[in-house]
């Protein structure tokens, strides 16, 4: 079943007080995506550095910048490259754009009185574009703010 006809009442949601989403790939895609990341930590390769099974994970639970990533995991990037890099990561924070119903599901949870969240593994910089498309949410719950990833539960008590 939706999530819409579960808005609209299909689903009994009486004893439901909070409705927490994940960000990316729920409600939010990225039109055209330019892995600003991923051509950091490849950079890091052609450079030597051997990519670490936690690389991602530090990305997603620190409060970094591109250049702050490239300090912690020790990749030389020559400014006129992590200017180029830094142009990708606004294109790509550009073209994130919200689920055709996202904001009409979420308009309709908060008309029935429900308390509406965000709570998501994502990069510093994608929080900024999760809430300039849902400014008046409840709770937003990042992992770099956090300092975890899902599912550990920190993350989302945090929510509540």
């Amino acid at each position: 079943m939706s999530i819409k006809n579960a808005v609209r009442g299909s689903v009994r949601m009486s004893h439901v007080q909070a409705v927490i989403f994940d960000a990316f790939g729920t409600i939010i895609r990225i039109e055209n995506a330019r892995h600003p990341f991923r051509q950091l930590l490849k950079l890091g390769i052609a450079q030597g550095r051997r990519p670490r099974s936690d690389d991602a994970s530090a990305l997603m639970s620190h409060p970094w910048s591109l250049a702050q990533a490239a300090d912690h995991f020790g990749i030389d990037v020559p400014p006129t490259e992590l200017a180029r890099i830094e142009s990708e990561l606004d294109a790509e924070l550009a073209g994130v754009q919200p689920f055709t119903d996202a904001l009409s599901c979420i308009e309709a949870l908060q008309a029935r009185g429900l308390k509406v969240a965000v709570c998501s593994n994502l990069a510093r910089p994608y929080g900024a574009a999760v809430k300039r498309i849902f400014p008046g949410l409840e709770s937003y719950g990042f992992s770099y703010e956090i300092g975890t990833l899902k599912p550990d539960r920190r993350i989302s008590t945090m929510q509540c």
